[in-house]
């Protein structure tokens, strides 16, 4: 099999669901999503009620790849509470996003109780049957030192082969004009700290040994910004795909209010990703989709 690393003259793109066993709807959702549009891999909320109703879903089709959705922020842990006590609040839930993160970086305790949960996360995917491909995470706490630790501690131990990288930048069309270059350079320059954290993340973690795309594209850093609307959004960020494999998320859910603290951006609805000129694009600009399982 290739590496991302080998994927420089053509253009691959992985795009995962995240959230899969948040609710029976949410799951049913990414499951429509992937028969009948782009989703290629989805990440598992092993300690959310609905985590054995994905799994059994998902037996259906044995070539999408499913990671684990890594969840400090969402729901109560699967750990003894007394052993987590640094990383929930009076309820036993978890701290909610805002909280959490900064918990993950000043609180000595949580940092030293977060691999704890996050190996319990990993062992019941294990025990549900599912051949974890991949790590990311709810709420983007894997950009934290402590989480980041985890996932390459949990690396080394199970062999789970890859995850989301930390790297994303403002981006643009690679063959987009010298204006619209020189913007983006400024841009990644304004936030250098952000980009060059992220860029070191990304070197350690491939370091680490594992597999990783090139880059996590979000749609609010396409210059120029994307139009307005969901599917034009998609379709404008599938135009500009740079060269490489590249990962997008999204979150299809059916009827159902998120408590994600996620900009506007992120939340897709399940239409646009079995949308005929959402697909038609992806041919005619000749993507190729792959899954997380193809890194290997």
């Amino acid at each position: 099999m290739l590496s991302a690393m080998n994927f420089t003259n053509v253009k691959k793109l992985i795009v995962n669901a995240d959230d899969f066993g948040l609710s029976k709807g949410t799951t049913d959702a990414i499951i429509d999503c992937h028969i009948n549009g782009i989703i290629t891999s989805v990440t598992l909320m092993s300690n959310m009620p609905s985590a054995e109703y994905a799994v059994s879903r998902a037996k259906a089709f044995p070539e999408l790849s499913i990671g684990l959705h890594l969840n400090l922020t969402e729901g109560k842990p699967l750990t003894d509470p007394r052993k987590v006590d640094n990383l929930i609040d009076s309820n036993g839930n978890f701290l909610a996003a805002s909280k959490q993160r900064k918990n993950l970086l000043f609180n000595d305790k949580a940092k030293e109780q977060v691999y704890k949960e996050l190996e319990a996360q990993l062992l019941r995917a294990l025990d549900l049957g599912v051949r974890v491909t991949h790590f990311d995470s709810h709420n983007n706490t894997h950009k934290k030192p402590a989480v980041l630790n985890a996932i390459i501690k949990l690396h080394k131990l199970y062999g789970i082969p890859a995850a989301r990288t930390n790297k994303g930048f403002y981006w643009t069309d690679p063959e987009a004009n010298i204006y619209l270059k020189l913007k983006k350079t400024l841009l990644n320059f304004i936030g250098f700290q952000r980009v060059h954290s992220r860029s070191a993340a990304h070197s350690l973690m491939r370091n680490s040994g594992l597999l990783m795309p090139d880059r996590f594209l979000t749609l609010g850093y396409l210059i120029p910004t994307p139009p307005e609307g969901l599917k034009e959004k998609v379709i404008q960020c599938l135009k500009s795909l740079p060269y490489g494999t590249s990962e997008m998320g999204f979150h299809p859910k059916y009827n159902e209010q998120s408590s994600d603290e996620l900009p506007a951006f992120n939340e897709f609805d399940a239409q646009v990703l079995c949308d005929s000129d959402v697909k038609n694009c992806i041919k005619e600009n000749n993507i190729q989709l792959i899954s997380f399982s193809d890194l290997q």
